[in-house]
C-alpha cells in the first residue's frame, strides 16, 4: 500500500510538471473596449490611396464592415448613412473576426479618395475641404444605408491649383493652363481678367481625376502689365498671374549685382523662330538660348562679365529687326564663378574645382555648405586654382561649394543625386510564419544604383503590432547588414501567439530612402523555457520526489531486516 501511494504521488507530480511545460505563460490577448478607426494619411487629393485600421469590440460571431466617405458630420452610434445626403461606399464586406480569434475585432483595408459621391440621395463632386470616413457593421451581408455609424475619422481633400506656360508674352500668345484637384468631369471656363478666353486645344472639361490641360489664347491687344488668367469648373475658380510684355521687350531677373553673377533675360514680341544675339554694352555675350520661340518669346541665362566695371550697363537682345534693352547696375567686381567638374553626382564623388581671379600665392580653403574644411591649395601665378575635393556624406539636393583666399570668394553649386536604392524584399520569416526566439528578420541585400552612387547603403527596420505601423515596438535605422536578430530586450514586449508586422527600407549615404516594403507578418510562439520560476518549481518538485523516494527506500530496507 505504501509503495502504491508513493507511485501515485510520483505520477501526480509528473503530470503537474507536464502541465507547467505545456500551459501558455503569456497574458490574455488584449481586445478593444471601444470602436475606433484610424486613417493614414489624413489628407490627400482625389484618387490618393488611404490606409484604414479598425479596432472594434469583439463579438462571439464574425461581422462585416463597410467604409464610406461623406462631407456630412454624423454622430457615432446615433446616426446612419441615410442621414447624409451625399456619400460614397469605398469598401464593402471586410470581415471582422469573432472573439475566438487572436485578432478579434481588428481589420485593415485601403481605399482611394473618390471623385464623386453618388450613393446618397444627392450626387456631389469631391472638392477641397473637410470630409469624414465612416464605418458601419452588419452581421450578414448585404449592407443597407440604415445601419448605425459605429466609428469615424477626419479626412481633408487638398485644394485645386493651376499653372501657366509661358507666364510672359504678348496678345495672341497661346498659353497652356494645367490644373489639378478640380471637380471631376465638369465643363471649364477660362478668363483673362474678366474677359472669356478662347480654348484652342486640350481639355474642354476636367477629367475623372479632376485634372486638365488646356490651351487658351491671350486676347489680341491686351495691355502690357500683370493680368490674371483663371480657370473655373462648376463653383471652383483658381487664378494665376500672366504678364503681357511690350512689343520687343526684355526683363531681367535681377537689375543689380556683382560682376560674374548669373541672371535670366526674358523677352517677348520678337520675330518668331529667329536667331538671338545678346550684348553687354557693346560686347557680345553667349546665353543659354540661341533663338526665339514660336511666339517670339525667349528665356536665356547669361553671366555678367567678370571684368565689368562698377557702374550701370546696358543688356541688349536682338532678333532680326526686333531689338530691346534693359539696364543692369554692377555693384562690385571679381566674384569668381567656379567650374565644378562634375557639378552633380553622389556622396564620395571627386570634384575638380577650377577657376581664376584669385590672389597669386595666397592659400585657398574649400568651404562646404558654409563649413570650412581641411582641404586647401595655393593660388598659382595668374590667380589660377585647381583643387580636388571629395563630397562628404550629406543629404541629397543642391549644396554650395566655395573657395576663399582671404580676400576673394568663389562659389558654385554641386547637386547630390536623389535616386533612392531599390526596395529590399523580405526573405524570412515567411508571411504569417510561426517563429520562436531567437527571431531573425532577413531581407535581400541592395546597392545604390544611381548615377554617381552614394554608398554605403544602410537599412531601417520597423516591427509593430499593427499593419499601419503607427506604434512600433522596434524602430531601427543605420543597420549595416540585411538582417536583424531580436535581442532579449527587444522580446520583452512580445506576447506568445500574437501576430507582429515588420517592414524595412534601404537608405543610401545621401539619405535617399527607398519605399518601405509592405507589411510582412509573423506569429510569435514562446517555446518552453526552463528558467525563472518554472525552473525553481521543477527543482522543488524533484527535491520532494527524491526525499519521498529516500524515505520509501529506507523503510523498504528496514523491513527486509
Amino acid at each position: 500500500m505504501k509503495s502504491r501511494r508513493i507511485f501515485s504521488i510520483l505520477g501526480i507530480s509528473i503530470v503537474l510538471i507536464l502541465l507547467f511545460m505545456i500551459l501558455p505563460t503569456g497574458s490574455i490577448f488584449a481586445t478593444a473596449t471601444t470602436n475606433t478607426i484610424t486613417i493614414t494619411p489624413t489628407s490627400g487629393v482625389v484618387g490618393a490611396p488611404i490606409a484604414l485600421h479598425g479596432e472594434f469590440i469583439p463579438t462571439p460571431y464574425d461581422r462585416y464592415a463597410y467604409v464610406y466617405v461623406s462631407p456630412s458630420n454624423l454622430t457615432v452610434e446615433t446616426a446612419n448613412m441615410s442621414n447624409a445626403p451625399s456619400y460614397k461606399q469605398v469598401v464593402g464586406a471586410i470581415t471582422i473576426l469573432s472573439s475566438s480569434f487572436v485578432n478579434a475585432g481588428i481589420f485593415d483595408c485601403t481605399f482611394n479618395i473618390p471623385s464623386i459621391l453618388d450613393d446618397g440621395t444627392s450626387i456631389a463632386s469631391v472638392l477641397q475641404g473637410p470630409y469624414f470616413v465612416y464605418v458601419t457593421i452588419v452581421s450578414t451581408p448585404p449592407h443597407s444605408s440604415d445601419r448605425i455609424v459605429m466609428a469615424k475619422a477626419d479626412l481633408t481633400v487638398a485644394s485645386p491649383t493651376i499653372s501657366l506656360s509661358p507666364v510672359l508674352g504678348l496678345g495672341g500668345t497661346s498659353v497652356v493652363v494645367s490644373g489639378s484637384n478640380f471637380p471631376v468631369s465638369t465643363a471649364l471656363v477660362f478668363q483673362f481678367d474678366t474677359t472669356t478666353m478662347a480654348r484652342t486645344a486640350g481639355d474642354a472639361s476636367t477629367r475623372i481625376t479632376g485634372a486638365f490641360s488646356s490651351t487658351v489664347m491671350v486676347p489680341i491687344g491686351a495691355s502690357a502689365g500683370v493680368h490674371a488668367i483663371s480657370a473655373t469648373a462648376g463653383t471652383v475658380t483658381v487664378s494665376a498671374t500672366y504678364t503681357v510684355g511690350s512689343p520687343t521687350s526684355i526683363s531681367l531677373s535681377a537689375t543689380s549685382g556683382l560682376a560674374g553673377a548669373s541672371i535670366t533675360v526674358t523677352g517677348a514680341g520678337f520675330p518668331a523662330n529667329t536667331a538671338l544675339a545678346l550684348r553687354f554694352d557693346s560686347t557680345s555675350i553667349t546665353g543659354s538660348t540661341s533663338a526665339t520661340g514660336s511666339t517670339g518669346a525667349f528665356t536665356s541665362t547669361i553671366t555678367i562679365p567678370i571684368t565689368a566695371s562698377t557702374s550701370v550697363h546696358t543688356i541688349t537682345a536682338t532678333a532680326e529687326t526686333g531689338t530691346a534693352s534693359a539696364t543692369y547696375n554692377v555693384t562690385g567686381g571679381g566674384i569668381l564663378q567656379l567650374t565644378l567638374a562634375p557639378n552633380a553626382g553622389g556622396v564620395g564623388q571627386s570634384v575638380v574645382i577650377a577657376g581664376s581671379g584669385f590672389t597669386a600665392g595666397h592659400t585657398v580653403t574649400v568651404v562646404w555648405n558654409g563649413v570650412t574644411t581641411t582641404t586647401t591649395s595655393t593660388v598659382l601665378e595668374g590667380g589660377i586654382i585647381s583643387i580636388t575635393y571629395i563630397i562628404p556624406p550629406t543629404i541629397h539636393g543642391a549644396h554650395t561649394l566655395s573657395v576663399v583666399d582671404g580676400t576673394t570668394t568663389g562659389s558654385g553649386t554641386y547637386t547630390v543625386e536623389s535616386t533612392p536604392p531599390v526596395t529590399p524584399q523580405p526573405t524570412r520569416p515567411y508571411m504569417n510564419e510561426g517563429v520562436s526566439a531567437p527571431i531573425t528578420l532577413d531581407w535581400e541585400d541592395v546597392t545604390d544604383n544611381a548615377t554617381g552612387k552614394s554608398d554605403p547603403v544602410t537599412y531601417s527596420l520597423q516591427v509593430s503590432t499593427s499593419g499601419n505601423f503607427t506604434s512600433n515596438l522596434i524602430n531601427l535605422t543605420g543597420l549595416a547588414v540585411s538582417q536583424y536578430t531580436l535581442s532579449d530586450a527587444d522580446m520583452l514586449n512580445f506576447t506568445s501567439g500574437q501576430t507582429y508586422y515588420w517592414r524595412e527600407c534601404a537608405v543610401d549615404a545621401a539619405q535617399n530612402a527607398s519605399a518601405w516594403t509592405g507589411a510582412n507578418a509573423f506569429v510569435y510562439s514562446q517555446g518552453f523555457s526552463f528558467s525563472g520560476w518554472i525552473m525553481w518549481v521543477v527543482i522543488g518538485v524533484v527535491a520532494v520526489l527524491l526525499f519521498l523516494l529516500g524515505i520509501w527506500i529506507g523503510r523498504k530496507t528496514a523491513y527486509s531486516y
